[in-house]
């Protein structure tokens, strides 16, 4: 870019970019030192120092790819950067291994992307009901997908999802847990079992004491809950 604008001619660009360089850092010494006067004074000067430059400077292929994959392998989500920015730069990151033609599959993509975000467990598993694991060759478009919608800026906060769905959850697995004892109790009875009748109140057996009778407590639907062994 600099020759497209610079009003020196092809003979002096070398020598003057030579001479441009910070008054005595090692670069200039070294170039000075090393490159005859001669070859910066032509036509080829420039492109003369240029190559010198590169020799020095410039990363061979290999070291440039380990790099594109060390920044891409380490980046992990902080907590001030938002999911649709972390996405944003962890595709970035992925393009630039790209270059290097250094490509995975779609479900190793995906799982990394899940990874690399450090959500909690719950998230996470919440994140994977929106994956159809055996579409496989849009795995990674489906996790960016899920992560955006129930963790992006436009989702519902995991907190309120908690909290709108515990009593459901919490009424389901009482009357999951219900159900199953009394089925046990029901399995492991003889055919001729008769349950036994009640022999009256504290009260009609001692008369003379009196005894408050201690109530079960109330279910999450207010109704009382029964021993599943007497149903009392």
């Amino acid at each position: 870019m600099w020759t497209k604008v610079t009003a020196l001619g092809k003979r002096k660009q070398g020598m003057a970019l030579a001479l441009s360089l910070p008054y005595g850092s090692k670069i200039r010494n070294k170039v000075l030192s090393e490159l005859e006067l001669e070859e910066l004074d032509s036509e080829e000067g420039l492109a003369t120092l240029l190559l010198y430059m590169d020799k020095i400077y410039k990363k061979d292929d290999l070291l440039s790819a380990y790099e594109a994959w060390s920044d891409f392998d380490k980046f992990r989500k902080m907590e001030d950067l938002s999911m649709e920015d972390y996405i944003m730069e962890f595709g970035r990151l992925y393009k630039r291994l790209q270059k290097h033609n250094l490509e995975f599959p779609q479900s190793v993509l995906a799982f990394k992307l899940l990874d690399c975000a450090r959500v909690s467990n719950m998230d996470r598993l919440l994140v994977l009901t929106g994956v159809q694991f055996t579409d496989n060759d849009t795995l990674f478009e489906q996790m960016t997908t899920a992560l955006k919608k129930f963790l992006g800026k436009h989702s519902i906060p995991m907190a309120l999802m908690t909290q709108i769905g515990q009593p459901a959850i919490r009424q389901n697995m009482e009357d999951t847990l219900l159900t199953g004892w009394r089925n046990r109790m029901a399995t492991n009875r003889p055919q001729d079992y008769k349950r036994r009748p009640r022999q009256g109140n504290y009260e009609d057996r001692n008369p003379v004491r009196t005894y408050n009778r201690r109530m079960n407590p109330r279910n999450a639907r207010g109704m009382i809950n029964r021993c599943f062994r007497c149903d009392s």
